[in-house]
């Protein structure tokens, strides 16, 4: 074969997994003798291609540029773009505001707070967003990150593809229009443009993964190049090296190695001269970028991990020749860049794992999972775009598109007939299929989203496992790693490295004459130019202009995190969290990516009938709610100031009516101020003595009425009663109770104290306990050791206690 060196070495036997020239290759222009780089040079090589994917992130985001100070790219279909608008504000205002960690706040989910570490916080992009956000806003630093995601994952992908073409011709500077293709087939793919339009910052934030890749490859390929570098560069070629050989045992083995060597080398046309050459800062710098991938999801983190795995295989099978020597040197080299990764985000990683243990509802169930997986057709079924026209657009988020679809199918059909650029091309296709299969989750499905695609977990349970099944199984991945679909991205990364290889190879072909080979030249520009046509929705981009109601301006002239606001109704939550970037208050409830237990809204007065059902409190129930007498003095202790109302997010006029029902009951006489579509109730400090307050916690069954019996609930054996006192005071608590079918004991523990124990039988039992309260909330847990029995054969339900009236009547102050 012919070697980017002036002599070459004998060489050993082919094999078809590793690069070596091929009688068939298309037979490439001669190439220049090496020359210094120019600023010319350097201005092509990554200048230009920096300011073209600046250019089409403009044409794909479109026409958001025209509106960047005051709209955001969103289908207005989802929340999460007011998510993520607060996720940046967050971050900036935890560090700057409070000095505080940005993995635990409380402005949400007020009092107690939430973790966000399994939230889709994007800290990389909070942190970077914190001088863009000072000098020109929030909105525009948005949309700032949104340019720059998409300008560097297709900046990324072209300096790979660089890399990738180098390996496979080392012998040639690889041309600039197959690298753009890699970039856009990357960075403007369907999947990313989901992401844009969901405004789901964390998972757009794609621009690592691909410099992640290159330095992986850089560090596992150029194992053992260095040396062999230095040796050229000092005058001794390969030929001089080789020229005598030993007949010792391993002379040729060494010949092979040095051989194997010049085939992953990149020529004296091609270095990133920027970048320090060593393997061991390959391995730090994949490291590092696998982290900031990381630090923007954890699941581009995982993704990269599995990836280095392939590399390694990859690297271990076409250089197994070489010796252990070179084997372990890639696994020394893969420990540095996982062990690296591993070292800088383990501050991180050890809370999480701590919590996942204390938290086992972070973990997603299966039939979550299967709804988050792609069905097979949703590779192949395009949405709208300038190339298609208005299609359909169900489910087109992971369309791997039909140009760069079929230009790597190319690239794999003329890359396996070369020995030089063989195994590479299987490498990827094959890595390009199995994250296609991970996308497709743990379980075939065949049709989209929905009930149906749930079809398969029947009684019978599913019947077509696949891979993502065993990285189900894993630790700590297993049940985290939920939306399966994503995994398309990085299936997109190796399809646009494809692409370049059959764009590559169209280039180089100089074998036709006349017309044939004009059309040979203009083809690669024709089909790159159809790749960016099909990214690009029709229409452009649909936008959304984000407004504040004018009462939250009005109060953010109040030191920020003074008080705290409830907003009805419920379900438009993320939405309240974007108001909060305005009024900087407090907010009861919140959204995060994980589901954690809310105990405060479910269990404490008037907070609970806002939150749960917004229905007046039943008079004929087991406890008595007075909210108009401790409704405002419950939301006052907890320095709840107004409860704001959105008239027009309720889904229904019934809706609306039994909320105002609730608040007419705490505001009885107190008529709410309007501002547009805004009711708002001030809350007032009580000016008389008020009693303790009741409500329910978990455990308790709906509440039931018979003749003989009168009102009752049934508990399932371990039911929470939550009492708020204004002040410390000592109270009796009275009850009757009954046990279902057998003789119970009933434990009574008070804020974590077990005060009283009682046999209770089928029969009802007065009972009466006498409690210190300290102000605030407390918890009564009403638990019974022996087990629940199903109430009878027509009622499934679980029980053990039942309880009628519960009383409290207080004696004094403590």
């Amino acid at each position: 074969m012919s070697l980017p060196h002036t002599e070459t070495p004998a060489q050993p036997p082919s094999s078809d997994l590793i690069p070596h020239a091929d009688e068939h290759s298309p037979a490439p222009s001669a190439s220049p003798a090496p020359q210094l780089k120019t600023q010319n040079s350097k201005l092509k090589t990554h200048l230009l291609p920096l300011g073209v994917f600046l250019l089409l992130s403009v044409l794909f985001t479109w026409p958001l540029l025209l509106n960047f100070g005051d709209h955001v790219v969103s289908n207005g279909d989802s929340g999460d773009i007011w998510a993520h608008l607060w996720n940046i504000w967050w971050v900036k205002h935890a560090l700057t505001v409070l000095h505080t960690s940005p993995f635990h706040t409380d402005y949400i989910f007020y009092p107690g707070g939430v973790s966000l570490r399994f939230h889709a916080l994007n800290q990389l992009g909070g942190l970077i967003s914190i001088p863009l956000q000072a000098l020109f806003g929030l909105i525009p630093a948005f949309n700032t990150l949104v340019l720059f995601n998409l300008t560097m994952a297709g900046f990324g992908a072209y300096l790979l593809a660089r890399y990738v073409l180098t390996l496979i011709n080392p012998d040639r500077q690889p041309s600039l229009l197959p690298c753009l293709a890699a970039g856009i087939a990357f960075a403007y793919s369907a999947g990313e443009s989901s992401f844009v339009r969901l405004g789901q910052l964390e998972l757009m934030s794609i621009e690592w993964l691909p410099f992640a890749t290159l330095f992986l490859l850089r560090a596992v390929l150029g194992v053992g190049v260095e040396s062999y570098k230095l040796q050229v560069e000092s005058g001794n070629s390969v030929g001089e090296r080789n020229s005598t050989p030993s007949p010792e045992a391993g002379s040729a083995s060494k010949r092979t190695f040095n051989f194997q060597l010049s085939t992953f080398n990149s020529s004296p046309n091609f270095q990133l001269s920027t970048f320090n050459s060593s393997p061991i800062f390959h391995a730090l710098a994949a490291a590092f970028f696998i982290m900031l991938a990381a630090q923007q999801t954890w699941y581009y983190g995982l993704y990269l991990l599995i990836f280095a795995a392939l590399i390694g295989l990859y690297a271990l099978i076409v250089r197994w020749r070489q010796g252990w020597a070179v084997r372990l040197l890639i696994v020394r080299q893969l420990a540095i860049a996982v062990g690296g990764f591993g070292l800088a985000v383990s501050w991180q990683l050890l809370p999480m794992v701590q919590e996942l243990r204390s938290q086992p509802q972070l973990a997603s169930p299966l039939n979550t999972i299967v709804y988050n997986a792609v069905d097979p057709l949703s590779l192949f079924r395009p949405g709208p775009s300038l190339l298609w026209g208005v299609g359909t657009i169900a489910d087109a988020s992971w369309y791997i598109g039909a140009v760069a679809g079929l230009l790597a199918l190319i690239g794999l059909f003329v890359a396996i007939r070369q020995r030089r650029s063989r195994s590479m091309a299987i490498f990827l296709f094959l890595s390009a299929l199995f994250f296609l299969a991970l996308a497709l989750g743990p379980y075939l499905k065949l049709q989209p989203g929905g009930v149906e695609a749930l079809a398969h977990l029947g009684a019978n349970g599913p019947t077509i496992p696949l891979p993502f099944l065993l990285l189900d199984k894993l630790p700590f991945i297993g049940g985290i790693a939920r939306i399966a679909d994503r995994y398309t991205i990085m299936a997109m990364l190796c399809l646009g490295l494809l692409a370049a290889i059959a764009l590559d190879y169209l280039m180089r072909w100089q074998t036709v004459q006349g017309w044939q080979r004009a059309l040979r030249t203009a083809l690669p520009l024709i089909l790159v130019a159809l790749m960016m046509v099909e990214a690009l929705p029709t229409g452009g981009q649909p936008l959304l202009q984000p407004s504040t109601p004018a009462f939250f301006s009005r109060i953010a002239s109040d030191p920020p995190g003074s008080y705290a606001l409830i907003e009805l109704p419920l379900r438009q939550i993320p939405l309240y969290m974007y108001y909060q970037t305005t009024h900087q208050q407090e907010l009861l409830g919140g959204y995060t990516s994980r589901h954690y237990d809310y105990p405060f809204g479910s269990d404490t007065p008037v907070v609970h009938q806002l939150y749960n059902d917004a229905r007046p409190a039943d008079e004929f129930d087991i406890i008595e709610r007075n909210l108009s007498a401790t409704g405002q003095a419950v939301l006052n202790y907890y320095k709840i100031r107004y409860v704001v109302v959105h008239e027009d997010l309720f889904l229904n006029e019934n809706e609306r009516n039994l909320m105002h029902d609730v608040l007419s009951q705490v505001w009885p006489t107190t008529p709410p101020q309007r501002d547009g579509n805004l009711s708002i109730y001030t809350v007032a400090p009580p000016t008389n003595t008020v009693q303790p307050a009741l409500e329910f916690g978990a455990g308790w069954y709906s509440l039931e009425r018979s003749a003989p019996e009168g009102s009752y609930r049934w508990t399932n054996g371990n039911a929470t009663l939550s009492i708020w006192s204004p002040q410390p005071l000592t109270a009796t608590l009275t009850t009757t109770v009954l046990s279902h079918d057998v003789a119970r004991h009933l434990d009574v523990v008070v804020n974590g104290r077990t005060l009283a124990s009682q046999p209770i039988g089928p029969a009802d039992v007065a009972f009466s306990i006498t409690l210190n309260l300290p102000a605030g909330m407390n918890q009564i847990v009403f638990h019974t050791p022996e087990p629940p029995t199903v109430a009878s054969a027509a009622d499934p339900r679980i029980i053990a206690l039942r309880f009628k009236k519960i009383t409290l009547t207080a004696k004094g102050a403590k």
